[in-house]
């Protein structure tokens, strides 16, 4: 009988010991992918993939709602792609899984909301990227942003001053500054900039994104903003 009970007890607590380890290895990996940030596979391009869908409270293609509700707009150039980082990692159907989001170095060249800072690169997000595993990849709703392309960006702050991506329009490789600059120099001197007959692609793009911000949807607009952690500060 007591041979019994010892056995018995050994089994209690191997499994409750099993039970621990299997928790605290779960515990774990939990939290190295909710608290890493994992570099993009070279291999990013021949993944399996699937879209990340976005349920918008408003027509994406308007413009002159888009612009009111979001926090910042500006021209920007992505200088890397920092990785890919998780929330709400969890085993499904017996891998792992998590909602993935994208990080990229921008530098800010030219605002048109906001007042980011265009003197230090900056970090944001866009929702969706490759999943944990490394064999499938779930792409953002305007696709994965291209290193050494311009884009205009939409963005807006979490309560936490983290960036993240609304929508992003690719400008190309190639970009004429001096045409920006001198467009948004007339902005900022308070006239109405006039395009050019030869005005760049680019350039008309960032007009009609001026434009739609400048006759924006009032009852679109936020009425709470958090600021980021780029915000540039007064004097």
């Amino acid at each position: 009988m007591k041979r019994k009970l010892k056995t018995a007890l050994l089994v209690v607590l191997c499994v409750a010991l099993a039970a621990g380890c299997a928790c605290g290895w779960y515990a774990l990996q939990k939290a190295r992918y909710e608290t890493h940030t994992f570099p993009e596979p070279e291999n990013v391009d021949e993944l399996e993939t699937s879209p990340y869908v976005i349920d918008y409270i408003y027509d994406p293609n308007d413009l002159e709602k888009v612009t009111a509700a979001v926090d910042d707009i500006f021209v920007g150039f992505v200088e890397a792609c920092i990785g890919t980082t998780y929330e709400d990692a969890q085993i499904l159907h017996g891998k792992w899984t998590a909602i993935p989001a994208t990080h990229y170095r921008i530098t800010d060249l030219f605002n048109i909301k906001g007042a980011l800072r265009t003197d230090v690169p900056l970090e944001a997000e866009t929702l969706g990227g490759v999943m944990i595993g490394g064999k499938e990849a779930m792409i953002p709703q305007g696709g994965f942003l291209n290193v050494g392309h311009y884009y205009l960006f939409l963005m807006s702050a979490s309560p936490e001053g983290a960036l993240s991506f609304s929508q992003y329009v690719d400008l190309g490789a190639q970009l004429d500054t001096a045409e920006l600059a001198a467009y948004f120099d007339a902005l900022k001197a308070g006239e109405t900039p006039q395009l050019p007959d030869e005005a760049s692609p680019a350039l008309q793009t960032v007009d009609r994104y001026v434009q739609a911000y400048q006759n924006r949807d009032l009852s679109c607009e936020k009425t709470t903003r958090y600021p980021s952690a780029y915000e540039q500060t007064a004097g």
